[in-house]
């Protein structure tokens, strides 16, 4: 005769999660994450390729056959798009600050923050 019981077990943990962008030697942009299961320990780091997230998105939204389907993806692409659009003009305002041909950084105080707007 056998009997079992089912108990709930609730675990709080604190772990820190940081991201950042980088392109490998092969030219892939990767998310990579690094996982601080203590703040003493070395992190894990997990690499996923932006590609392959981006695929994977749109593989999700496409099986969605309603206007929050490719409305999602609308949203997502014009996100991005305004984020590299941000990310370009930064890279351009630093080239122009390193090649000396700006005296600051940021002429506009909404590009200070970081903010993409």
């Amino acid at each position: 005769m056998s009997t079992s019981s089912s108990d709930i077990v609730n675990i709080s943990l604190d772990i820190d999660v940081e991201h950042d962008l980088e392109v490998n030697s092969d030219g892939v942009l990767q998310v990579v994450s690094y996982i601080y299961p203590n703040k003493d320990e070395e992190p894990l780091e997990m690499r996923s390729s932006m590609e392959d997230l981006l695929e994977s998105i749109i593989e999700y939204y496409s099986e969605d056959l309603s206007r929050e389907g490719f409305g999602q993806m609308y949203v997502i692409g014009h996100e991005l798009r305004r984020i590299a659009e941000g990310i370009v003009n930064s890279a351009e305002a630093l080239e122009d600050i390193i090649m000396g041909t700006q005296a600051c950084l940021f002429d506009n105080d909404d590009d200070a923050d970081g903010n993409f707007n």
